[in-house]
């Protein structure tokens, strides 16, 4: 079936989760007005199908890639706090910690030159290493009892026994000579930072790593406070303890056949893809990027979210300053990439975000600069088993959406939808974007596809 630009978002979601056979889908649409913030959300289908739960745009869901803006975001805010700047040496910054060493005597001199900056434009030379990426999913304590992920399904793997996973004991068994799962030949690419982009979750786990160094405390810990409590986030956290709603990931075994549901995983590289939040959260963050980096605090919720505290004073809400959110949004290196966040086209329209996806997960969160309208889309279904086209057009109708918000159309009459609980499949046909900066899916994406494959015939 093929989507008349006309369809409204409400179609267009519904009909993807009943023909895209997707347990749940939570959307949202954001439009910096006249009048303030408005934000449509609503929730379809399940966020765990076997208690029936419903999907809800409070659910917390894995982002995976989308945590990468996320994590850029937070570098901006150190970097406008003084704690760092997207010039500063890696090396450096790890030794000033006492951290481990980059490398090994013969990479030395090539990464003595390597920057933040090359590591959130993925141009710093580190690569993921497949077969090691895949050791960086577990499920259990970080501290404590945990298995790998690809133990759990009986894969063969090389994961070491008692695989760190820790962020810096990772790191460091990945990228310091006569680490466990040290190979310059595999972890590198061989040439100078700064002269070839090479999409890297491993660099974007160690610029996460970086942070944590220059702030003297965790990521987690860091955003919660900088950003998460400031713009009243309370479906978000790279801890799944500290979340109440939390939707069940779900993959498909075999096609046509039903879906599997996977335990709540983590990552040991969680900067580049380990965090969850709910769709109404995303649209507030997205809408505060959106508006040069301040919320206003008497927005307008349109459905179910309530930007304000109850409090309808004419009070804004700081999260970065404009020049700052400039510097987290320019493309640099004659590339498409800012710090983390990335500009694609979009049913012929130019959006700055980042879309996600890992097992059980995708998701999309972009806006348009020009317009200031945006959308947040987030599935507990992995794009392994549906038509990554029919997500993209999902998003489109979302952004139709915000766009109607703009010129105050429908806001009167839209309600928060019922979920569905219908699970089929569909075809829609959005605007591709062309090819050299086609929203597509990264080197885990892909991996991960391959992975759950493989996954399959090992199982069945």
């Amino acid at each position: 079936m093929t989507y008349a630009s006309s369809s409204s978002i409400e179609e267009v979601a519904k009909l993807f989760v009943q023909e895209q056979g997707v347990p749940g889908l939570a959307v949202a649409a954001v439009a910096q007005t006249n009048d303030g913030l408005k934000i449509w959300s609503a929730g379809y289908g399940h966020a765990d199908i076997v208690q029936g739960a419903p999907m809800t745009p409070d659910t917390s869901i894995w982002l995976g890639s989308v945590t990468k803006a996320m994590t850029g975001t937070a570098i901006i805010k150190a970097v406008e706090q003084g704690y760092l700047g997207l010039e500063s040496l890696v090396d450096e910054i790890l030794q000033d910690a006492g951290a481990f060493t980059l490398g090994d005597n013969e990479t030395a001199t090539r990464f003595a030159s390597m920057t933040l900056e090359h590591l959130v434009t993925h141009r710093s030379d580190i690569r993921d290493h497949e077969d090691v990426y895949q050791c960086a999913y577990f499920v259990g304590d970080r501290n404590g009892d945990k298995e790998m992920l690809m133990d759990l399904f009986g894969l063969d793997n090389i994961c070491v026994e008692d695989s760190p996973v820790s962020l810096g004991g990772y790191l460091e068994a990945y990228l310091s000579s006569g680490g466990a799962y040290y190979d310059p030949a595999q972890n590198f690419g061989g040439r100078a930072p700064g002269e070839e982009e090479s999409y890297s979750n491993i660099a974007s786990g160690l610029a996460g790593y970086l942070l944590s160094l220059a702030v003297n405390t965790t990521l987690p810990d860091y955003a919660a406070r900088e950003i998460y409590e400031l713009l009243g986030m309370e479906n978000t956290s790279f801890r799944a303890a500290d979340l109440s709603r939390i939707a069940t990931p779900y993959i498909r075994l075999e096609e046509g056949e039903p879906y599997t549901a996977l335990p709540l995983y983590d990552l040991a590289t969680f900067p580049d893809g380990g965090l969850r939040s709910s769709a109404n959260d995303m649209a507030k963050f997205l809408g505060c990027i959106m508006n040069e980096g301040t919320l206003d605090h008497t927005s307008t919720a349109v459905t179910t979210f309530d930007v304000h505290s109850g409090n309808d004073v004419d009070e804004k809400i700081v999260l970065l300053q404009p020049e700052s959110v400039e510097d987290l949004l320019r493309p640099r290196f004659g590339g498409g990439t800012g710090v983390f966040w990335t500009w694609a086209e979009l049913g012929g329209r130019l959006v700055v975000g980042h879309d996600g996806s890992d097992p059980g997960a995708a998701s999309l969160m972009f806006f348009d600069p020009e317009t200031k309208t945006g959308f947040v889309v987030l599935t507990n279904g992995d794009d392994s088993s549906f038509d990554f086209e029919a997500f993209l057009s999902v998003g489109l109708a979302a952004l139709a959406r915000a766009d109607e918000l703009v010129k105050n159309l429908a806001v009167d009459t839209i309600e928060t939808l019922a979920p569905t609980a219908t699970t089929t499949q569909s075809s829609l046909s959005p605007t591709a974007a062309p090819a050299s900066s086609a929203l597509v899916l990264s080197w885990k994406e892909a991996l991960f596809c391959s992975v759950f494959v493989w996954l399959t015939h090992a199982v069945l």
